[in-house]
C-alpha cells in the first residue's frame, strides 16, 4: 500500500473523498447535514496540521482510501500530568479493512516517540474502524450521536425571561450543578480514569468556558436568581459554497439534579437556542451519548435536531 502525507492531495481531492465517504453515512439534504460536515472536517484537518498535528493519508493507485489525523492534547496532558494524544479523524473507504490497522501502527510509532501515556480516539462508526480498534487494544467507552439543526425563518426561537448569560462569580454554582448532574460521559465510563479525575475534567471545562474568548458562552436557566442548569456553547465561522456561515457547537449541558424530570431542561434548551440564534449562528451541532435518553428526547423530538452520524470513543493507556 502506497502512502502520502496530507500535502500530496489538494483540497478538491480531499473534499471529493469526504463527500463520497459521507454519502451513505450522513443525511444528504439541502440543510446543514453532510455538505457542511465535510467542509468542516476539511477545515479541521487543515487547522490540526497547522497547529502541529499529524494528518496521514493512505492511497492506492493515486486514489485516497483512508485519512487519519492525530495530535498531542495540552489541555488533557495538564489534567493527567503526562502526555495525552487524540485520534480526531479516521475515515476509511468501505471494504478497505487493511487501512485502519496500518494507520494505527503509524499512530503508535508516533506516540512512542512523544512518550504518550494515554490515547483517546473519537471516530465515526464503521466496521472497518471498530475491527482495527479492537485488534490494536483500544477499548470502547462511549457511543454518541452527532446531531445538527438548521434554523429557518419559520422556527426562529423565542426569548425566555429566565434565560441569561452566566456571570463569572457563578462558577461555584455551575460546578455544583455539574458535580450532581450524573454525567453519562466517557470520563465517567472509564474506571481507569476514576470519578475524581472525571469531575475535575468537567470542572476545568466549565471554568475555561467562562473566560475562554468572545466566541464561547454559558447560558443558564435562572430560578429565583440562582442558576439551575446551563449550556456551554461556542461559535465559529467557516466558508461554505463561497459564503461565510456561523456554526455553533453545543459543547456541554447540565441540569441540577433536583430540577430534573420537571420539564425545565426543555426550557433551558429552548432558551439556549435563542441565545445561539442571537449570536448570528444558523447551524448548530452537538454530540449526545446514545444512553442519554432524556437529552435525546428533548433535542430530537422537541428542538428539531436530527441525527447525522454516530461517533464511537475509544481509550488506551500505555
Amino acid at each position: 500500500m502506497e502512502s502520502w502525507t496530507f500535502g500530496s492531495f489538494n483540497d478538491d481531492e480531499m473534499a471529493a473523498f469526504l463527500h463520497a465517504y459521507a454519502k451513505h453515512r450522513m443525511l444528504a439534504d439541502k440543510e446543514f447535514r453532510y455538505p457542511e460536515s465535510c467542509a468542516l472536517a476539511l477545515k479541521e484537518l487543515r487547522t490540526l496540521e497547522k497547529e502541529g498535528g499529524r494528518v496521514i493519508l493512505f492511497a492506492q493507485h493515486n486514489e485516497i482510501i483512508a485519512i487519519g489525523a492525530f495530535r498531542l492534547r495540552q489541555w488533557d496532558s495538564d489534567l493527567f500530568g503526562f502526555p495525552v494524544a487524540s485520534l480526531d479523524h479516521l475515515y476509511v473507504k468501505t471494504g478497505e479493512f487493511g487501512a485502519a490497522p496500518l494507520l494505527l501502527d503509524v499512530l503508535f510509532d508516533w506516540t512512542r516517540k512523544e512518550n504518550v501515556r494515554f490515547l483517546f480516539a473519537k471516530v465515526p462508526w464503521q466496521i472497518e474502524n471498530a475491527k482495527a480498534m479492537s485488534e490494536k487494544g483500544l477499548y470502547l467507552v462511549e457511543a454518541a450521536y452527532n446531531l445538527t439543526k438548521t434554523f429557518t425563518a419559520r422556527d426562529e426561537p423565542l426569548p425566555f425571561p429566565d434565560i441569561r448569560t452566566a456571570r463569572t462569580d457563578e462558577l461555584p454554582r455551575l460546578l455544583a450543578i455539574s458535580a450532581g448532574a450524573g454525567w453519562p460521559g466517557r470520563f465517567h465510563s472509564d474506571p481507569a480514569i476514576g470519578p475524581e479525575r472525571a469531575r475535575e475534567a468537567y470542572a476545568r471545562w466549565i471554568a475555561g468556558g467562562l473566560g475562554r474568548d468572545e466566541h464561547t458562552h454559558i447560558t443558564v436557566l435562572d430560578i429565583d436568581g440562582v442558576p439551575q442548569g446551563f449550556v456551554l456553547w461556542s461559535v465559529e465561522e467557516m466558508i461554505l459554497g463561497g459564503e461565510k456561515v456561523r456554526v455553533a457547537d453545543w459543547e456541554l449541558s447540565a441540569m441540577a439534579r433536583e430540577c430534573q424530570g420537571k420539564g425545565l431542561g426543555t426550557r433551558l434548551y429552548h432558551g439556549a437556542l435563542y441565545e445561539i440564534w442571537q449570536s448570528g449562528a444558523r447551524h448548530v451541532t452537538q454530540g449526545v451519548s446514545v444512553h442519554n435518553a432524556p437529552a435525546l428526547n428533548i433535542v430530537i423530538n422537541k428542538l428539531g435536531f436530527r441525527p447525522n452520524y454516530q461517533t464511537f470513543v475509544y481509550h488506551k493507556f500505555f
